[in-house]
């Protein structure tokens, strides 16, 4: 006769609810502890990183700003970047790079170098104006032959079917450029002379 294997404490044994069982963990490591630490960081750290391009993103449909000047201070703020700033040194203040993230990175004291980025940032806010103001142009110039466009489409008072307004549209102006090519044929020209 077999007997089937038991399942739970062995016989004799005091019966125990399954949450009092004991339960064998391993220990806890220092390397366990770094591995997670670690893991944790790196986590945080994708997630900043993902936060900062959002924020970067969101400002970047931003229009540009102004320069604005400090006299008082005798600083001026010059926007490079949506979020992105060159502070000029003025008077008992330091040369500053400011992020979108509002982080300010100082830049030690050089003339030239501080020169030198001023320029840079002058000549980028100049580029960044004049391309807004092309875009602003290209979007005028968008609208105006979308509504030029759309004008000629719903001249067309009904479409063929499956076809769309285009199509029908493209279709009547081929027939007529069709039919004006052959009236203003050389030989379409004699007979209509000589009847």
């Amino acid at each position: 006769m077999t007997t089937e294997p038991q399942i739970g404490p062995p016989q004799g044994a005091a019966s125990l609810p399954l949450t009092a069982q004991a339960v064998a963990v391993e220990p806890v490591t220092d390397e366990d502890t770094r591995v997670a630490m670690q893991s944790y960081f790196i986590n945080m750290k994708h997630i900043l990183i993902h936060d900062r391009r959002r924020v970067a993103e969101r400002q970047a449909a931003r229009p540009l700003e102004k320069i604005d000047r400090d006299e008082s201070y005798g600083r001026s703020y010059i926007p490079v970047a949506p979020g992105w700033e060159v502070q000029t040194k003025g008077k008992g203040s330091t040369f500053r790079l400011c992020e979108p993230s509002g982080d300010r990175l100082a830049v030690p004291d050089s003339p030239y170098l501080h020169a030198t980025i001023e320029r840079m940032a002058l000549a980028i806010h100049a580029h960044r104006v004049a391309m807004e103001e092309e875009v602003e142009r290209l979007r005028a110039e968008v609208a105006r032959l979308t509504a030029t466009y759309n004008e000629l489409l719903y001249a067309v008072g009904s479409k063929y079917p499956d076809e769309t307004r285009h199509q029908t549209a493209l279709r009547y102006i081929q027939q007529q450029e069709q039919r004006g090519a052959i009236l203003n044929h050389p030989c379409a020209a004699k007979e209509n002379s000589n009847g």
